[in-house]
């Protein structure tokens, strides 16, 4: 699964920061294109870092000795196992 788009980084930012303003308890400080813009970051790294998990979960489910075929139930068990591992080593 390859990074989100710019476009759709651009617009769910823009929803984020919406909701955001419509709020009233939350305050953010900075200028809306900084709110903008600090989202748009946020997004993007988040979805960076799932690609990287999701490749290093995917090359070592097919590095083990017992092949699991790609999907079936197994492999969709031990992908999530896995996945959480990889999460939880980065302190997510």
């Amino acid at each position: 699964m390859a990074a989100l788009s710019e476009e759709k980084i651009s617009h769910l930012a823009h929803l984020v920061r919406d909701g955001l303003e419509a709020d009233r308890r939350i305050y953010c400080k900075g200028s809306r294109k900084e709110i903008l813009r600090a989202i748009k970051q946020t997004l993007t790294e988040t979805a960076e870092l799932q690609d990287e998990v999701r490749e290093i979960v995917h090359r070592k489910l097919v590095s083990y000795k017992r092949k699991i075929v790609e999907g079936s139930a197994d492999w969709e068990i031990l992908y999530e196992k896995t996945y959480r591992e990889e999460l939880r080593k980065r302190g997510l």
